[in-house]
């Protein structure tokens, strides 16, 4: 009898001890209860910039622009991620963040996580871009995506690749794959020359978004920012020695219409060109705008939706909201 009760005691106690784990499990670090699982990662570049090439520079000439204009860009619509930011939510709070090298379009990563339902937010090539940081990551509704906070800021300088994924308990029981696209754009200014001479020529671009909310996919506007363009030269080919270019990249525009402005130099005379345009820049598309340029410096469209107002005898330090 003695011994029976002494087994009994022996049995609860073991019980108590063994619900006591598992209560500390739930109640307390969720991590010491986790597991190991595979995460693919996958890069998907969905782009219109070969398309957009083709139909805009079809002549010779411009062709062999194409190709100066298309090795510029090439580091920006890759689907190569340098990096990643990698965010899992339980409810509204942060879970777990970590931050990997990537090296690759795709990647497979074991990630050790408490088997619960999360949504997940991951981000590419954000290491290394200087004008586009990542925020607020505390809490699912808030992490986002924000260029620098100025009136001026240089294109960015990778393509800035996101994803959302909801997963639940139940899709731990095998890998799971997340895909991740593309959320700015570029736009580009060629200007055929046709024999006139340029000193300089240098813009930027505006009415676009300024950052962009990564659980609910929307482009967001805090401030009015202008994009410096950079300049992408046909000289060093003979072939389109007789192009000029720009090109800047950035987000999406906020509206349907959004500007570029090409400002043209010959010797200490400056000539503002100001170009409408009336059709929205989405992510992950390339636009290219075609110009003839004229002896004073002004600019034709080819694209006759493309609005052009000119200002000749223009003196940069009457710009005072931009920083050239």
């Amino acid at each position: 009898m003695v011994k029976s009760s002494i087994f009994r005691l022996r049995t609860v106690l073991m019980l108590l001890s063994l619900l006591s784990l598992a209560t500390s499990c739930i109640d307390e670090d969720l991590s010491k209860c986790g597991s190991d699982y595979k995460i693919v990662y996958r890069m998907n570049l969905r782009t219109n910039m070969n398309v957009e090439i083709a139909q805009t520079l079809t002549t010779p000439e411009e062709l062999a622009y194409a190709d100066v204009l298309r090795q510029h860009l090439s580091g920006v619509f890759s689907d190569y991620a340098y990096d990643n930011d990698l965010s899992f939510y339980a409810g509204p709070e942060l879970f777990h963040n970590e931050k990997n090298k990537m090296g690759a379009s795709t990647a497979s990563y074991t990630i050790y996580l408490q088997r619960q339902d999360y949504r997940h937010l991951a981000l590419a090539n954000t290491g290394d871009e200087t004008q586009v940081s990542v925020s607020s990551k505390e809490h699912v509704q808030t992490l986002a995506l924000e260029q620098l906070a100025a009136d001026t800021i240089d294109s960015h300088h990778f393509g800035i690749f996101s994803a959302r994924r909801d997963i639940k308990a139940a899709d731990f029981g095998s890998d799971i794959d997340v895909n991740l696209y593309m959320q700015n754009c570029a736009a580009a200014v060629v200007i055929d020359r046709r024999g006139h001479s340029l000193d300089d020529v240098f813009g930027y671009v505006e009415d676009m978004s300024t950052g962009f909310a990564v659980s609910d996919s929307l482009y967001t506007t805090s401030r009015h920012t202008v994009v410096r363009a950079r300049r992408v030269s046909g000289a060093s080919r003979s072939a389109a020695q007789r192009f000029e270019g720009l090109a800047a990249v950035c987000f999406p525009s906020t509206a349907d219409t959004w500007r570029y402005t090409v400002v043209v130099r010959r010797g200490k005379t400056y000539t503002k060109n100001v170009l409408k345009v009336s059709s929205p820049l989405k992510a992950g598309q390339l636009r290219i705008l075609k110009f003839y340029l004229k002896e004073d410096g002004s600019l034709t469209s080819v694209d006759h939706t493309v609005g052009v107002s000119v200002e000749l005898n223009w003196k940069p330090a009457g710009e005072h909201n931009v920083e050239i």
